[in-house]
């Protein structure tokens, strides 16, 4: 509905971050508070994130495009959900959607089932030049050939990426509540915002349907939500403790968060290093 997908625009541009959350199958049908689908769901962070991402992802289900992700249901643990801006200029370069806590703790790489996006920027057809969202359906073969944002392809200077005009891209046009779904490997990208509305930020939802095998794992830190960027943190601190990338801890440039961080990790090493007592 579009009232939700407002309230999703004005929730992403009153926040300085991008927001995820991670959205429980067994919780769709609209668990208890005391069930372990609920409990799930409120351990991934912010509540209000994960109450606006459940109301997101029953509402998608409920619409047309949700006829297309629904022959995945059977298979689906559970929704990685993201909402993400960017002002006039803003581009997203070609990559693949996978499961990144899955990958920094495993590392192996899973795309989603589907890679979903809603556009969710209330502003009328043709106030945003550029902008386009793009697929192409040659999938993982086509990013074997390009690499990560067309690493292993020079960039040309007049397109987002080098075979451009090639007929398995399939483009699409930013509209106020449209949505996008196809398969989960699939390469994508969006091209450069060259103009829309003073004041507005082209805001879009992600969504990724995960099987069991990833999802449990991917749950625990979903992409761009608060336990994402903790564990950001936290692994870099500890890279920093151990002497990685020959870098040194100046506390004068850690924020309070990482300072207390910091001060956990070490409180850990040290319970860990100490000899039980005979």
């Amino acid at each position: 509905p579009e009232a939700v997908v407002r309230r999703v625009y004005e929730r992403t541009v009153a926040k300085a971050d991008p927001w995820g959350t991670y959205v429980l199958h067994s919780g769709l049908g609209g668990a208890a508070p005391d069930s372990p689908a609920a409990a799930a769901l409120e351990q991934v962070g912010d509540r209000d994130d994960d109450a606006l991402g459940l109301e997101i992802v029953r509402a998608f289900l409920a619409g047309p495009a949700g006829a297309v992700v629904g022959q995945a249901l059977p298979v689906t643990h559970g929704f990685e959900l993201w909402a993400v801006k960017g002002p006039e200029g803003h581009e997203v370069r070609y990559h693949i959607d996978y499961a990144e806590w899955h990958r920094k703790q495993t590392n192996v790489v899973c795309p989603p089932l589907f890679a979903i996006t809603v556009q969710c920027s209330p502003i009328a057809d043709g106030e945003m030049e550029g902008g386009d969202y793009a697929a192409h359906e040659a999938g993982l073969a086509h990013y074997d050939r390009f690499g990560y944002k067309s690493c292993r392809v020079a960039l040309p200077d007049n397109a987002p990426i080098a075979d451009w005009d090639d007929a398995g891209w399939h483009k699409v046009k930013y509209r106020f509540n449209r949505a996008t779904v196809h398969a989960g490997e699939w390469p994508h990208l969006v091209t450069r915002v060259q103009h829309m509305p003073l004041g507005m930020q082209r805001v879009v939802i992600g969504i990724n349907p995960f099987p069991a095998y990833v999802g449990p794992l991917e749950m625990v830190a979903p992409q761009h939500s608060d336990a994402f960027r903790k564990q950001l943190k936290m692994d870099r601190l500890r890279a920093l403790i151990q002497g990685k990338g020959g870098e040194r801890i100046d506390l004068r440039t850690l924020d309070l968060e990482s300072k207390r961080l910091l001060a956990l990790i070490l409180k850990k090493s040290k319970s860990a290093g100490r000899a039980p007592r005979s």
